[in-house]
């Protein structure tokens, strides 16, 4: 009796978790993350879902006052002050602020128990208790993302920091036109690793680059990153291969592409040694 009692439960223990898990994707936890020092200081949203989906990361744009104050708050490492500093950005319960300029986030958040006992940013403050931790660190399955803000994304409004961001599911305001005589470049990811276009595309964009989309290429089995273009090999191009690591070599002219961009960069099975010199140059 006892047994079948004990079964019954289990059942609904598990009919219920299955009811909520799709709300897990639904409301996500949302965080404040303030990262940086000095006058080099980024703001992000970090909205998780606890169900193993990915990790969602907005890029916040900061005014240069607000830059000043975040790295005052930063180097002061004041919880107080960086509750109060990220109202002005949303309802966040919680903040994390990170004073490095290192990539990365705090170990708790995707990189499992080991992150949780030997976190590479001991300097990182938060409003959570150790058992939040410790809950981000079991579900968050994989590290953040690194943002970027891609052409047809939503930028800040100037004069108004949140006005224009989007959110999951939110329907987002298109960017204005394009600059003329902007190199327009697609970034699609030919190895199969998660994020490598993203992370490509952040450090390709600059000024001349407008990086128009990111996706997956026709296969993931690419063995180098190359760059296929129709616009010959304008000083912005030239610049963003030298930005990622490649050599010359890796550019390819061709007659055309589809009409919609001027070049295109497939991130190869090399990504992995393109990030890893990227970290080594930018460390010195």
């Amino acid at each position: 009796m006892k047994t079948s009692k004990s079964l019954i439960f289990f059942l609904i223990v598990i009919i219920v978790l299955a009811a909520f898990y799709p709300a897990l994707s639904r409301h996500p936890i949302s965080l404040f993350v303030l990262k940086g020092a000095d006058e080099a200081v980024e703001a992000f949203k970090v909205s998780a879902p606890l169900n193993g989906r990915e990790v969602w990361v907005e890029a916040v744009p900061l005014s240069p006052a607000q830059i000043k104050e975040g790295g005052e708050i930063l180097g002061q490492r004041d919880l107080a002050l960086l509750v109060a500093f990220s109202k002005n950005f949303g309802s966040f319960p919680t903040v994390i602020g990170v004073p490095v300029t290192q990539e990365g986030w705090p170990g708790f958040l995707g990189s499992g128990l080991k992150g949780f006992f030997s976190d590479s940013m001991p300097d990182a403050f938060d409003n959570l208790q150790w058992t939040d931790r410790f809950y981000l660190a079991l579900n968050l399955k994989a590290f953040p993302p690194e943002p970027f803000t891609a052409a047809g994304q939503v930028t800040a409004v100037p004069g108004n920091p949140t006005a224009g961001l989007s959110t999951p599911g939110s329907t987002p305001v298109p960017n204005p036109a394009p600059t003329p005589g902007a190199l327009r470049v697609e970034i699609l990811n030919g190895c199969g690793i998660t994020n490598a276009a993203d992370w490509v595309a952040r450090r390709v964009k600059g000024p001349g680059i407008i990086i128009t989309d990111t996706g997956n290429a026709d296969n993931f089995r690419y063995p180098q990153t190359i760059v296929r273009t129709c616009a010959g090999n304008p000083v912005a191009l030239q610049e963003a291969v030298e930005r990622i690591g490649l050599s010359p070599d890796a550019v390819q002219e061709i007659p055309s592409l589809i009409s919609s961009v001027d070049a295109v960069v497939i991130v190869g099975k090399d990504f992995t040694k393109l990030r890893r010199r990227f970290r080594e140059r930018n460390r010195h």
